[in-house]
């Protein structure tokens, strides 16, 4: 998980931890330990994420599978 570039994405669409877990329906702490990667994301928020931000395979890779 890349934090950085996930906040990013965020930023760049306007999505703050708030909102964005309202439009998952997750709570928003939950969201937020799965931004530090101390929860995963489920493949339905994944998805919900690709769909939003409109990501290509590559950033999505680059977000959810760098660990670099």
């Amino acid at each position: 998980m890349q934090t950085a570039k996930f906040k990013s994405k965020m930023a760049y669409f306007g999505d703050t931890v708030d909102s964005l877990s309202n439009a998952m329906n997750i709570h928003r702490i939950t969201l937020s330990n799965k931004m530090k990667g101390t929860q995963q994301f489920t493949q339905n928020e994944i998805g919900y994420l690709i769909d939003h931000w409109n990501l290509t395979p590559h950033e999505l890779v680059q977000i959810f599978f760098d660990n670099n």
